[in-house]
């Protein structure tokens, strides 16, 4: 029930970062690739699930608890890559800085957070 809620909850706000982060012409084109990657992960992800947990079975073809703890230890494993991978992403003010620099003039509106200050510690 956590997984599902959370899966919920994400996948709305990807696809409303998405469609804020990319130019209007072009909302179309990023959420069908947002959705193929969806897709093609979910898919990926639990067939590779599957074959952990399947790899580690009893005679009659039970998968042992064993199984499952290294089932949770691939996800974990993958988390820890999707959020290393996310922190490596570039801000916001940074591709809309880069955005403006190349001359882009069809930008969305920027984000509320860009105007906030910066707190120095």
């Amino acid at each position: 029930m956590l997984t599902g809620a959370g899966i919920g909850l994400s996948f709305a706000a990807m696809s409303n970062a998405i469609i804020e982060s990319v130019p209007a012409g072009q909302t179309g084109e990023a959420s069908g690739v947002n959705t193929i990657a969806r897709t093609i992960g979910s898919s990926i992800g639990a067939a590779v699930v599957a074959a952990v947990i399947t790899s580690h079975s009893t005679p009659q073809g039970l998968p042992t608890d064993a199984a499952f703890t290294t089932g949770f230890w691939v996800c974990a494993g993958v988390a820890v890559l999707a959020v290393l991978a996310a922190l490596a992403l570039p801000s916001a003010r940074r591709r809309h800085q880069q955005a403006v620099a190349a001359g882009v003039d069809d930008l969305p509106p920027e984000p509320v957070e860009l105007h906030l200050p910066h707190r120095h510690h």
